[in-house]
């Protein structure tokens, strides 16, 4: 008898154990840091929060990525877990960074903005710009490399009726 308990206690102990997903405190809320207040965290909040992130791009005047989250109170480290968490969250992030792209790019053109203030900062929001620089600091090692001197041979010109002689001065 004592052996069938044994072997009972054995096979309840091999039985594969299951872990439940515990989300942390920053998971399930978060704190807004202006008002102090916790707001629950699911993935309707989070999609509301993408939404809500293209059209403030669309309608207003943002020239940084940043800008949402800072307004809502929204910790960076958070914003990026939630990123992490959420395709939806993500696929807002890449169209607002080519909403933001156009935005300072035709802006630059128009001169509105400072050139110098665009071209630091435009290969963070557009992936052809950036390709475009890579591009251009791949050649400069390349012409770098030439060291002989380019000779321009110019012959002279026969005379035609057309041009006069130039006039030589004494």
């Amino acid at each position: 008898m004592n052996q069938k308990t044994s072997n009972s206690i054995i096979t309840v102990n091999k039985a594969p154990k299951t872990k439940i997903q515990v989300k942390s405190y920053h998971e399930e809320y978060f704190v807004d840091l202006f008002s102090g207040a916790k707001i629950p965290v699911t993935d309707e909040y989070i999609s509301k929060c993408a939404a809500e992130w293209l059209t403030t791009v669309r309608e207003e005047e943002v020239l940084l990525m940043t800008e949402y989250h800072v307004r809502k109170g929204i910790h960076p480290q958070t914003w990026s877990q939630w990123l992490d968490r959420s395709k939806e969250l993500r696929d807002a992030r890449d169209l607002v960074r080519c909403m933001i792209a156009i935005r300072r790019e035709r802006g630059g053109l128009k001169n509105q903005y400072s050139a110098q203030w665009g071209l630091k900062q435009q290969h963070v929001y557009d992936r052809e710009w950036k390709e475009s620089e890579e591009w251009r600091a791949r050649l400069a090692p390349k012409s770098e490399s030439i060291t002989q001197p380019i000779q321009v041979v110019l012959e002279k010109f026969p005379d035609s009726p057309l041009v006069p002689v130039k006039k030589q001065i004494e």
